[in-house]
């Protein structure tokens, strides 16, 4: 796909200027920023095409982000454009909403650079991500427990079962070190976690097969990378003491795949699954 024009809704100054010029990177020449041109939504989007490219910061515009979806919706012409969403935090049903409402992609900030231009040139030009998970060292520990809750199913039984297991998992690895004994549970996660990715993934992708779904390959990608960083984990195990650093790592590394990967990526399975599995009548998971 070959994107035009670039509309950013952006009213942080430093956010904006940090979007920009990771778009002139990817080649992109014509940004037009919403917050620059201090004009109303219909008239900053007129002209928009199918070919173009909305980045629209949510906490940013949340008084009017009902009013920019509705406005594409009322004024495409054919396909819509591409729409990428930017969120510092949502509950899973409204990410649900919003891929209803024709949201494309969503990324969780903060982010790190390199997965904002993986996550552009994957809409750009439907290349698979090299990286969707990311550690933030600078989070504390008050910042890094999650709670299992409905809102996480996807819709369908076991996938949604094999989830709740990795975020009890999560959660009892934050329980240890809130005791000061994570090095006694290290161990015994990294011995599931090896397990669950066979299991849990092979699952998962049979899914994704039987389904036909679309973003099959490059959602298997994105299994191929948490394998790899996994097995990387073992080596370590094997080799090295467990220090807090560690420890800390290894409890960001997974929430921030349970966001970015649950409740975005999966999440979008979820939907395709419920508008079409009725013609999977046969299907037996």
């Amino acid at each position: 796909m070959v994107m035009n024009k670039v509309y950013l809704f952006e009213k942080s100054n430093i956010l904006k200027i940090r979007i920009e010029k990771m778009l002139s990177r990817l080649g992109f020449r014509e940004i037009r920023s919403m917050f620059e041109d201090r004009v109303t939504i219909s008239h900053f989007l007129k002209g928009l095409t199918s070919d173009d490219l909305l980045i629209i910061d949510f906490e940013s515009y949340e008084c009017e982000f009902d009013e920019i979806l509705s406005y594409i919706q009322k004024n495409k012409k054919g396909q819509s454009p591409i729409i990428f969403v930017l969120v510092h935090f949502m509950e899973p049903n409204g990410l649900i909403r919003l891929f209803q409402r024709g949201v494309n992609d969503v990324l969780i900030k903060p982010f790190e650079n390199e997965v904002f231009l993986n996550k552009i040139n994957r809409l750009k030009d439907q290349q698979p991500l090299k990286q969707d998970v990311i550690i933030h060292e600078e989070q504390t520990k008050s910042s890094i427990t999650l709670s299992w809750c409905s809102g996480y199913e996807i819709g369908v039984p076991l996938i949604d079962k094999e989830h709740k297991e990795i975020v009890n998992h999560f959660h009892r690895l934050y329980q240890f070190m809130k005791e000061c004994r994570g090095q006694d549970y290290y161990k015994e996660l990294i011995t599931f976690l090896q397990e669950y990715v066979v299991r849990h993934f092979e699952n998962e992708e049979r899914l994704q097969v039987e389904l036909h779904y679309p973003e099959y390959d490059n959602h298997r990608h994105l299994h191929e990378l948490f394998r790899t960083r996994i097995q990387e984990l073992v080596i370590k195990d094997a080799s090295e003491n467990v220090s807090n650093q560690d420890l800390i790592k290894l409890n960001l590394f997974i929430k921030d795949w349970l966001i970015h990967h649950i409740m975005v990526e999966d999440t979008k399975i979820g939907l395709f699954y419920k508008e079409n599995h009725k013609n999977y009548k046969d299907f037996n998971f």
